[in-house]
């Protein structure tokens, strides 16, 4: 009797657990179908040079592809000043009075899920927090699919997240997510999360500019990098390693939802 008894706890906890499985699947697709079109690719074309000694080098043309997401319905979206310009961003620890790394900003195209691309320009940046807030330059009224910054939660350590971004052009810019867990939260100076995903270097930068969203559905917040200025930078500084400069002065986490709507309330008025 015993061992019948057994069977069928055996068989109830198979069938919770593959019910829990099954219901987890259903809320990430229930999430990705909802805010898959307001994660769109963003192509910035900028001018880079050199001054060494005084004397500029000749300028060359360079083009990022990056993630941006659409947080009101008029097109305004938010992406990662970072991953727009990583180049000069990453050797300003370099600058001196001998060396500086330069970049001028050209163009600005945003690319919709449809693969349509429309103008962009750049209404808003916040260097401290890496935000850039872009909007569409049109003459139409469109309205966008966007996040809601208001249908937000807070995050603990442990929790579940729920990363969206698109691949490149290259893989057709399908809409990827990732799942991994908050394994720490940094106070001050402004709030935000770091995700044990961000100590693996293939995906750290491929994800600054996403939303990330909690199991509930929540908007737990955005992708930005978080940087430090070094003051005796090494070699390794060019390098994104889980125990070099990541964890020195490059770090991605994630700003809160209402810290976004904070500044850019502040900065549009």
């Amino acid at each position: 009797m015993r061992k019948n008894y057994t069977y069928l706890f055996s068989f109830f906890l198979t069938l919770c657990f593959s019910l829990h499985s099954e219901i987890e699947k259903e809320k990430i697709k229930n999430i990705i179908e909802k805010n898959k079109n307001a994660v769109v690719n963003v192509k910035i074309i900028m001018k880079q040079w050199m001054v060494l000694g005084g004397q500029e080098t000749p300028k060359e043309e360079v083009k990022y592809d990056i993630t941006g997401t659409f947080i009101s319905p008029e097109g305004i979206l938010i992406a990662s000043s970072f991953a727009s310009d990583i180049i000069t961003k990453t050797m300003e620890n370099f600058n001196d009075n001998k060396f500086r790394f330069k970049s001028e900003l050209m163009n600005v195209k945003i690319v919709l899920p449809n693969g349509k691309e429309i103008d962009g320009k750049i209404i808003l940046k916040d260097e401290k927090l890496d935000f850039l807030f872009i909007k569409p330059i049109s003459e139409e009224k469109s309205l966008f699919n966007a996040v809601d910054l208001k249908n937000t939660e807070d995050a603990e350590i442990g929790d579940d997240a729920i990363f969206l971004f698109r691949l490149a052009e290259l893989w057709n810019r399908e809409t990827v997510f990732f799942v991994s867990k908050i394994s720490g939260i940094i106070e001050k100076p402004k709030k935000s999360y770091i995700m044990d995903i961000f100590l693996n270097n293939n995906y750290s930068i491929s994800l600054l500019g996403c939303p990330v969203f909690s199991k509930n559905g929540k908007l737990l917040g955005i992708t930005v990098m978080k940087t430090k200025k070094v003051t005796s930078p090494s070699t390794e500084s060019l390098f994104f390693s889980p125990f070099g400069s990541l964890m020195s002065n490059y770090l991605p986490v994630i700003i809160p939802a209402k810290e976004i709507e904070e500044v850019l309330n502040q900065g549009i008025k």
